[in-house]
């Protein structure tokens, strides 16, 4: 076999296993957020795991690879387990809950997420680091060069085509466990002709070949494999339905009459609930001096419209994103509430709230009705920012209302919890001077522009309901006796008053979503509550020193090692505009579920352009690479900037929100290739995994930190002047070192 096709194949081969490795982890990480409920937020910590274990595995094969004698034999083998381990991976992912014996629906905590990537992504993870650097060595050997920049480059354009197919393709045509199947077939017959291509023997040929035919036949079964797992981590419930959609996964249980519906693990409504229904609609609506034209996001299925079209009604706007999840339960809702859905004053939207607010310019709203769960996590926040209501505010009228709830403990208000209020409350009272808070199993806010219409009087309020002669069975005078205690009220106003120096919330300084993670936290772990408002305590300029102090120790102590520690900085700048893209592009646009593997794609693409560009230009002057630094920490900072003024743009300009993480990656793919090469010339680090590896770690590193404490924390600006500080000052010593070697 010519050198030539062996070179060909084995970049085939490596742009496939990159391939395989976006592919399997855009499935692992929806899998896994339907395991942590629906919180995107957990993407920072996934991905700082994967890429935690891929460096481990690299740095030791790294150190491995040159005493491996048979190496080719060897890759073999890992690559064999690489491809187990993509079905061991999900079924892992799947009984996850079950192990740790956590109910559908249950919330799952920062520590808990933090445990869970750790354990469930280091088998997978593992091998696919290892599988890089054995690319390297044996890429090596067939060209008697240092081939870490080619492979570099190779696999980020696997990973920018696996992650294409997966977002534009098949995440609309298979299941997770189908999609993955399909994964290890083509890999199994591509170590086939790995083996024919290097003459391994007889005896890799027939184990390759035997591992081929038990797949085939374990093919028959993927469907009931798929249905035994799904049902084992439903066990406790009686699983009717699913639908898997590009925007959640959708389940839907049954318990006697009662019928709930779970989406990415999260449980969203029940019906029929009657009583929760009828205090939604008539606690807001009685509120508002007329109700012909109405507002309602989410849940409007659930026997909201049905009460809601008890009224004079001449238009009801019903926004549900995802339109899959109508269809899915007109099988199942009661024939009153399905037939509201043909009823021609509802008019349904299959759009997302924030877009449907950004464009329309219809006659004002008299009732705006929001039901979404609480801010625990970025995408939710939105809901409940300072710009939201801002928004709203332009589409109701003078004397209508706007309406949402929030948690509440009826018992005890925990600091938590008052925090959480507080910060909701006074960001919408910027907005809107006049606000009801009516508390109960859930607390409830009424807000509006007049206080005309506002009160807390259950005469006067039943009044109104005789006046409308509405049919409720639950909703009536001694209800509303029992609701609008006095004393219940006067309490909540007297601890939210007493809070008041509390942050607001905004688009992009979503604090609420931070006092969202102390109050769930605080079902869990209470020393981390502790650590949450540690945290909250710390000024931005105390990081500024902290990481000031570590690159100048490490810059006087080793200035050696100061250039790999420069690739940590430069992963967290690919990092960071991958996650700020992806919440940029989700405060502006809406839900991002289906969005983040082309994210992602679009970052690989630009790791590959990087790292080629670099490979073609190779008369680049190393003492040029700080100016690089320079330029990642100008992009940086103003990223946040880019998405304000993507704001104030028509929907059109949404693909530019792509091309953030894009450039991104060039940074992060020049500066990995430029650091390799000055390695190759200087020779200060023998282990080439170790390079890889710091690039992994900065972007693991930053991941966590940016997704759990800097941005709900500091928002996206602060967090990206953190990160263009850093960039900054690595830039600035990289100068200084490079005058003091006089490399050029």
């Amino acid at each position: 076999m010519s050198e030539k096709n062996k070179l060909f194949f084995l970049s085939i081969l490596i742009a496939f296993i990159g391939f395989t490795s976006v592919f399997s982890q855009s499935i692992f990480i929806r899998e896994l957020i339907v395991v942590f409920s629906g919180n995107e937020g957990a993407i920072g910590i996934i991905l700082c795991f994967w890429l935690f274990w891929s460096s481990v595995g690299s740095i030791i094969l790294g150190k491995l690879g040159r005493r491996i004698i048979r190496i080719e034999r060897f890759f073999f083998f890992i690559y064999l387990t690489y491809i187990i381990f993509i079905l061991v991976e999900l079924i892992l992912i799947r009984n996850i809950r079950v192990i740790l014996r956590l109910n559908p629906g249950e919330i799952v905590g920062p520590i808990e997420m933090i445990y869970i990537s750790f354990f469930v992504l280091a088998p997978f993870s593992l091998t696919n680091g290892s599988i890089f650097i054995l690319s390297v060595e044996i890429l090596s050997k067939l060209l008697a060069k240092n081939s870490l920049s080619m492979v570099y480059s190779i696999d980020a354009l696997g990973d920018m085509l696996g992650g294409l197919a997966f977002s534009f393709l098949f995440v609309f045509i298979l299941s997770s466990f189908h999609n993955l199947y399909l994964m290890v077939m083509l890999n199994l017959f591509f170590i086939l002709m790995y083996v024919y291509f290097y003459r391994l023997g007889k005896i890799y040929f027939f184990l390759t070949t035997a591992l081929i035919f038990t797949f085939i036949i374990f093919g028959f079964f993927v469907h009931s494999i798929d249905s035994f797992l799904l049902n084992l981590e439903w066990k406790e419930f009686n699983l009717i339905a699913k639908k898997i959609s590009p925007y959640s996964n959708i389940y839907i249980t049954k318990n006697r009459d009662s019928f709930s519906v779970f989406e990415n693990g999260f449980l969203s409504f029940s019906f029929p609930e009657p009583l929760n229904s009828q205090e939604t609609v008539h606690l807001t609506f009685l509120q508002s001096k007329d109700c012909k034209r109405i507002l309602i996001v989410g849940e409007g299925v659930s026997g909201l419209l049905y009460e809601i079209l008890k009224y004079p009604v001449e238009e009801v706007y019903y926004l549900e994103l995802d339109h899959n999840l109508i269809s899915l339960l007109k099988n199942y809702l009661p024939p009153k509430y399905k037939g509201t859905l043909y009823n021609p004053k509802v008019k349904i939207y299959n759009l997302e709230a924030r877009v449907f607010l950004n464009y329309y310019r219809g006659e004002k709203f008299d009732i705006v009705l929001i039901n979404t769960p609480p801010p625990y996590n970025a995408y939710l926040n939105r809901f409940y920012t300072y710009e939201f209501f801002n928004k709203i505010k332009t589409i109701i009228k003078e004397e209508g209302v706007f309406s949402f709830t929030l948690p509440y403990q009826e018992g005890y208000l925990s600091k938590e919890l008052r925090n959480l209020i507080s910060s909701i409350y006074y960001t919408l009272n910027k907005v809107f001077p006049h606000i009801l808070h009516i508390p109960g199993r859930e607390l409830r806010f009424i807000a509006s522009l007049s206080s005309t219409q506002l009160t807390y009087n259950p005469d006067i309020i039943s009044a109104r309901l005789e006046k409308y002669n509405l049919s409720t069975e639950f909703f009536n005078r001694f209800y509303l006796e029992s609701r609008l205690l006095p004393w219940h009220i006067n309490y909540l106003g007297d601890v939210i008053r007493e809070n008041s120096k509390v942050r607001l919330n905004y688009d992009f300084s979503p604090v609420s979503y931070y006092y969202g993670i102390i109050f769930f936290s605080s079902f869990f772990k209470f020393w981390l509550v502790r650590i949450f408002y540690f945290l909250i305590r710390i000024k931005p300029y105390f990081y500024l020193i902290l990481f000031f102090m570590v690159w100048i120790f490490t810059y006087a102590l080793k200035k050696r090692y100061f250039v790999i520690l420069s690739v940590f900085s430069m992963g967290g700048l690919g990092i960071a505009s991958l996650i700020i893209s992806i919440l940029g592009f989700e405060i502006i646009y809406g839900y991002v579920y289906h969005k983040i593997g082309l994210m992602s794609t679009f970052f690989m693409l630009g790791l590959a352009c990087g790292s080629n560009y670099f490979n073609k230009k190779r008369y680049l002057r190393f003492d040029f690479l700080p100016y690089l630094y320079f330029i990642g920490a100008i992009y940086v900072f103003f990223l946040p900037y880019l998405f304000r003024l993507l704001e104030k743009l028509p929907i059109f300009f949404s693909g530019v929100s792509f091309i953030f993480p894009f450039l991104g990656g060039i940074l992060v793919g020049l500066n990995f290739s430029w650091i390799n090469a000055l390695n190759i010339s200087k020779g200060f680090i023998k282990n080439p995994g170790t390079i890889y590896a710091f690039d992994l770690v900065g972007g693991g590193s930053w991941g966590i930190f940016l997704s759990l404490f800097l941005i709900p924390l500091y928002g996206l600006f602060i967090s990206s002047g953190i990160i263009s500080f850093i960039l900054l000052l690595s830039g600035i010593l990289n100068i200084y070192y490079f005058r003091s070697v006089n490399y050029g």
